[in-house]
C-alpha cells in the first residue's frame, strides 16, 4: 500500500531525524533513537502481559519510501510489515496502487492500534488510479503498519493492543 500524493500533498511529514515522537507516560514505548530503517517490533496486549506478535518492520522514514510503500513487491515476510509515520494526528488516506498482494492495515495512535482494516485487496493489475478505493482510520492516527492479510486475526491483534520495541 503507498500513501496517495493527491490526498497527501498538503501534509507535513515526520522530521528525517525524528522517526518517532518521543511518548509521555509510558516506558516501554518505541523511542527516537531505536529505530532504523529496520527494527523489531511487539504488539502487545493493552495490559502489555501478553505478547502477541513480533514484527520485523522496515520503516518508511522518507517521501520516496512513504510514497512506494509495499508497492510492485510480490510478497512480504511472514513475520514483516511497514510501518509509516507522521509527525502528527490526522486522518491519513492510503490506496493500494502497485500491490501485488493482500494486507491488513493497524492504524496507530501513538503506541495504540486505534483502528484495523483487514483483508484490504491488492487491485487488479493495470487499475486506473481514479478506480482505486482509498482507505482510511475512523480516527486520527500518526502511525500506521501494514502487514500480511490474515495477520491480525492469525495472532489475535485487536483494537487497543499496543506497540512495543524489542530490547
Amino acid at each position: 500500500m503507498t500513501a496517495n500524493p493527491d490526498l497527501l500533498s498538503n501534509l507535513s511529514f515526520i522530521n528525517q531525524k525524528t522517526l518517532i515522537p518521543p511518548s509521555t507516560n509510558q516506558t516501554n514505548n518505541i523511542s527516537p533513537s531505536s529505530i532504523t530503517k529496520k527494527a523489531d517490533i511487539k504488539i502487545v496486549s493493552p495490559d502489555g502481559g501478553t505478547v502477541k506478535a513480533t514484527v520485523n518492520i522496515e520503516v518508511a522514514d522518507s517521501p520516496e519510501l512513504r510514497g512506494k510503500g509495499l508497492g510492485y513487491r510480490n510478497s512480504l515476510g511472514p513475520d514483516s510489515g511497514m510501518l509509516f509515520m507522521f509527525d502528527e494526528l490526522r486522518i491519513y488516506k492510503f490506496w493500494m496502487k502497485g500491490m501485488r498482494f493482500p494486507l491488513d492495515m493497524l492504524w496507530i495512535k501513538d503506541d495504540t492500534i486505534v483502528d484495523i482494516i483487514k483483508d484490504v485487496p491488492n487491485p487488479s493489475p493495470n487499475t486506473p488510479d481514479r478506480e482505486l478505493q482509498v482507505y482510511g482510520p475512523s480516527d486520527p492516527i500518526n502511525r500506521i503498519l501494514e502487514v500480511n492479510a490474515g495477520y491480525s486475526d492469525s495472532h489475535g491483534i485487536t483494537v487497543g493492543d499496543k506497540l512495543v520495541e524489542v530490547h
